[in-house]
């Protein structure tokens, strides 16, 4: 079945043995077993580091339908798209995370994040990780390296994380608000005034209380159906890590991270082209090449037909 769009509204749930299976089968963690008989951070972040390497956060299937018709997708649609590998936007990516946490029996809870708009992102809590009443971020779908929880137990700012080719870090504000900081990099692009001799700039703000999955919902019901809600629905992207190497596209350009942590950029001329080089660099759309060549057809990226 090809991945869709749909409507109404599925009760999300996910069975502790679904949840093995996943991580065993799909993240391939073979001690999965008994890694959940203590649990705690290992786990975690090897479930995190594995699905950043195997599920694409993409616009691709969100373009696929014309705007007018656009919707958040159903848990049946989520499940289905994280399970063959096709992935979606940070929010099926995190809803997914935060089903399979909880059935694997994590504490975790959803809240609210803003990225280019308010509460346009959304982003797990995992509680009691380490030690009773510790605090970790995690989020399985921003599109940058977070290949671990983030430690939120800081007073004002956390350590600094360099992943692939990436390094952030994390502030919390005087609001109760938590700052998601990048270094300064060409992908990156500041979203609201910076000190110009400032080396980080701001992601995303995310909020520390936790919100109910109809009140999450009802925000992305907003995002998928809005076009300014969210910068996805004029960017034609797709980025995995595998090997905690960077492979994405943005637009026309494909980018590499190379033995330097840098990106090597690659521009398609062609549609043909483009839709080649999503199936080339993620084997998963080499079955759903009919669906890439009708979202980078119904964006307009080269006026043109494939």
């Amino acid at each position: 079945m090809k991945p869709t769009c749909m409507v109404f509204n599925v009760m999300m749930a996910m069975s502790r043995d679904e949840a093995l299976n996943y991580i065993s089968s799909n993240l391939n963690i073979p001690d999965a077993a008994n890694l959940l008989n203590v649990r705690g951070l290992h786990l975690l972040n090897k479930i995190l580091t594995s699905f950043h390497a195997r599920v694409p956060i993409q616009t691709i299937t969100l373009h696929a339908v014309p705007m007018k018709w656009r919707h958040r997708p159903n848990w049946v649609t989520v499940k289905e798209n994280v399970c063959c590998g096709v992935g979606g936007l940070c929010y099926e990516l995190n809803i997914f995370m935060f089903a399979l946490l909880s059935a694997l029996g994590f504490d975790v809870y959803l809240t609210k994040s803003s990225v280019s708009q308010p509460h346009n992102h959304v982003v797990i809590i995992a509680r009691n990780v380490a030690s009773p009443g510790d605090l970790f971020l995690v989020d399985a779908g921003c599109g940058f390296p977070t290949f671990q929880a983030v430690d939120l137990n800081f007073d004002l700012e956390s350590a600094e994380y360099c992943q692939s080719f990436l390094c952030y870090k994390l502030v919390k504000q005087s609001n109760g608000k938590v700052l998601r900081l990048h270094k300064r990099h060409s992908l990156v692009k500041s979203l609201e005034p910076n000190d110009a001799k400032s080396e980080w700039k701001r992601y995303y703000d995310f909020e520390l209380k936790p919100f109910s999955i109809e009140e999450i919902d009802e925000e992305f019901d907003r995002v998928f159906e809005t076009y300014t809600a969210t910068t996805s629905h004029a960017i034609f992207r797709c980025t995995m890590f595998p090997g905690q190497r960077a492979c994405a596209i943005r637009n026309k350009v494909v980018l590499v991270e190379n033995d330097t942590k840098e990106l090597d950029g690659t521009e398609y001329e062609t549609s043909a082209d483009l839709v080649n080089a999503v199936c080339g660099h993620f084997p998963v759309f080499q079955e759903y090449r009919a669906l890439v060549s009708k979202a980078v057809n119904t964006l307009g990226l080269f006026n043109k037909s494939v």
